[in-house]
């Protein structure tokens, strides 16, 4: 298997079938300052997750940037004049939330791969719309997670 550079993606494509090898960011905590510090003014998919009382990371929304950044679309969350659901800036301002991104810095791919994330996070409470479907090059899109090799 290929290396995949750190919050990333591989491709390959084989008989019209694109297979995908994602490599999410480590689980950082929401900060709204340290978002301003630590995150890419790149565009990409992030999931933002709340810490339950068993102390397990519950992800709550899906989203994904492209006019904007990673850095700003997630920290928009915490602005309660952002454009999104006030129980979202409510969970944010609540409980103790954490979050993990994706960068990808083509469009097509960016659709490709956020319409199957979509598709694996079914029960998640809030999910940022899209246009609901993938760019359509390829017959089947394949999703699979990084792992080191040992």
């Amino acid at each position: 298997m290929k290396k995949i550079d750190f919050t990333t993606y591989h491709k390959d494509i084989y008989l019209d079938d694109a297979y995908y090898t994602i490599r999410w960011s480590n689980y950082l905590k929401y900060e709204k300052y340290e978002i301003l510090k630590k995150l890419p003014e790149l565009p990409g998919i992030f999931i933002i997750f709340y810490l339950n009382k068993r102390k397990k990371l519950m992800p709550f929304f899906l989203g994904y940037s492209w006019v904007g950044s990673l850095r700003h679309d997630i920290k928009a969350l915490s602005d309660p004049y952002a454009p999104v659901e006030k129980e979202v800036y409510e969970i944010i301002q609540e409980r103790e939330c954490f979050y993990k991104y994706l960068i990808v810095p083509t469009y097509s791919d960016l659709l490709d791969l956020y319409e199957f994330i979509k598709s694996q996070y079914e029960n998640i409470d809030y999910v940022q719309v899209s246009e609901g479907k993938e760019s359509g090059r390829y017959n089947n899109v394949f999703v699979k997670e990084y792992s080191e090799e040992k």
